[in-house]
């Protein structure tokens, strides 16, 4: 147990936390941040580890910001990551955006670790604040689509860009009966799943991504029913003369 600025930080079992981590998950606004993720992800990749988790408490002892930790890797040094990386895009500190109770618990946490390997976090200047140094960077892009969605955003873009996308979508609709179906019968999840794994396989034929390859794929079909069941997942498949040649998978959250 310690202190940092103001709050109480205690290492806690994983399960003891299920039901503030699912408060401040849906808090969060970022998937990876929620109990569904994290406890798929552990029985997946974590199950036998030491967890280190943790708690920031308040001065009224109310639950602020989760540090979801485990022991990775215990020699010739210990270290530390966070729970759900891999597989996860953003990870950190579970709390409200903009809450600096998250980052402040971070950087006070100490115990049961030589080296923290803090992957993925969101922003910059986290080294500086954190007294770290940084090993890498990823982009993380985005398209910010205005209120007016799909066409409004094609406004925006060049008449170039906007004849290219509608012609050619016209042409596969009136010459291959392309079609776009979203995958929400749990009865069909399955197949729709494997249908993605076999066209990412084939995407990367000869290449190096392992994004759904070997025990990734076991743990995207468990959390994809949860997130089915949650009304997150976002499976969208495109086929042509009654075939799939495209898939995009993602959540909205």
């Amino acid at each position: 147990m310690a202190k940092a600025d103001g709050l109480e930080l205690r290492t806690e079992p994983f399960e003891s936390l299920e039901e503030d981590w699912l408060r401040l998950g849906v808090l969060s606004g970022n998937v990876f941040a929620t109990w569904e993720w994290a406890s798929v992800w552990w029985r997946h990749f974590g199950a036998g580890r030491p967890t280190l988790t943790a708690s920031a408490r308040d001065a009224a002892g109310r639950v602020v910001a989760i540090l979801p930790l485990y022991l990775g890797i215990d020699r010739p040094v210990r270290v530390a990551r966070f729970i759900g990386h891999g597989a996860g895009d953003e990870l950190g500190p579970i709390c409200e955006p903009g809450d600096p109770r998250g980052e402040a618990a971070l950087a006070q946490a100490t115990g049961g670790w030589d080296v923290l390997l803090a992957e993925r976090l969101r922003g910059t200047g986290f080294a500086e604040r954190l007294g770290g140094r940084v090993m890498g960077r990823d982009a993380s892009p985005f398209i910010e689509f205005p209120d007016g969605g799909w066409d409004d955003y094609l406004a925006l873009r060049s008449s170039n860009f906007r004849s290219q996308v509608r012609r050619k979508e016209r042409k596969l609709i009136r010459e291959h009966g392309l079609t776009y179906r979203l995958s929400d019968d749990p009865e069909r999840l399955d197949a729709d799943l494997t249908t993605l794994f076999e066209l990412h396989h084939a995407r990367w034929a000869g290449g190096s991504s392992g994004a759904l390859a070997g025990s990734r794929d076991a743990f995207h079909r468990e959390f994809a029913t949860v997130a089915q069941e949650r009304g997150w997942l976002r499976l969208w498949l495109a086929e042509i003369d009654g075939r799939p040649v495209a898939a995009w998978y993602g959540f909205r959250f």
